[in-house]
């Protein structure tokens, strides 16, 4: 839009999702320069150049509003993602604060791709969420004539495809005490009696969702990633992916190259090990060779480059 307006260059020097997401929010206009001798050209490049075009809460004569960019995004089918906190009331307050903090990164990540509005909360208003709230999910539905969602779910039995949707809902639960598996299921079926089309579907990584980032931006993340970016599930998995996940997987990973070596040289008590060729197996997890042998340690498996140095 900016260039069909003959933009070239606009200050501030800064993200050009972050003035996006100022006009789409009507936090800013985009307005004709007339003094601005610092900006940055539309690849993000900042110089000493003349700027076109800047952005500003409000100025008399603006060359892009909030109405113009909202009319032609629209054109683009961006999704809503809702995230159903109906189950706050069984969160811990320790919880809470958790579940509180990652929907204030989830605002985040949707205005990297789309815009404030497109994140919906319901059940659980947190003021510091700056996110439209409905008290009921249902409520929403019925006034944006949503009929069919997809729930992502780690216990649904079909793994995403990067299906396309209208809205896509996200179960606002925080598990620290072990006790809230089957929730987003269970959030499945309520959604079913209100009368909602639901389709179950899980993020896995080579098979398995251990691995998979569980905090809700993450996973808000990871959907964008696909449905709008067009990246393919296991590369968005591995992009978002923390250090502390991987490791999760690189045990389950580990185990299953191990073997026993107590077998082998003829040792009367249970020793597991590894191939050190084997290794180079677990390299696709965003994991350090410091990683792979501190994981090893831990789990008291050896790392074997031949039987010959054994005996």
């Amino acid at each position: 839009m900016l260039i069909k307006k003959g933009v070239e260059r606009i200050w501030p020097c800064t993200k050009l999702w972050k003035l996006s997401a100022m006009v789409a929010e009507g936090r800013a206009v985009v307005c004709k320069a007339e003094n601005c001798k610092t900006s940055m050209d539309l690849e993000e490049v900042c110089g000493n150049f003349k700027a076109d075009a800047v952005v500003l809460p409000t100025c008399s004569n603006p060359i892009l509003t909030k109405n113009e960019l909202l009319k032609e995004a629209k054109k683009l089918n961006y999704p809503y993602v809702l995230v159903d906190c109906r189950y706050a009331n069984i969160h811990s307050e320790k919880e809470l604060r958790r579940l509180k903090l990652q929907l204030k990164c989830t605002v985040g990540v949707i205005r990297k791709f789309m815009w404030r509005d497109k994140l919906i909360v319901s059940g659980k208003k947190f003021p510091e969420v700056e996110a439209p709230f409905y008290p009921e999910a249902k409520e929403f539905f019925y006034e944006k004539e949503i009929d069919r969602v997809i729930l992502l779910d780690p216990n649904a039995e079909e793994v995403f495809s990067s299906e396309k949707e209208s809205c896509y809902v996200v179960g606002g639960i925080v598990d620290l005490a072990g006790n809230k598996r089957g929730l987003t299921s269970k959030l499945g079926k309520e959604l079913e009696s209100e009368g909602i089309d639901v389709i179950s579907r899980k993020f896995v990584l080579r098979g398995d969702v251990v691995g998979v980032p569980d905090r809700i931006n993450h996973i808000v993340k990871i959907l964008l990633m696909c449905v709008v970016d067009g990246i393919e599930l296991e590369k968005a998995i591995l992009s978002v992916q923390t250090p502390l996940v991987a490791r999760w997987r690189l045990r389950k990973e580990l185990a299953k190259l191990s073997f026993r070596l107590d077998r082998i040289i003829g040792l009367n008590f249970p020793v597991r090990a590894l191939w050190k060729k084997d290794l180079e197996k677990v390299r696709w997890l965003k994991v350090s060779e410091e990683d792979i042998y501190k994981e090893c340690s831990k789990l008291g498996f050896y790392v074997v480059d031949n039987l010959e140095a054994i005996k």
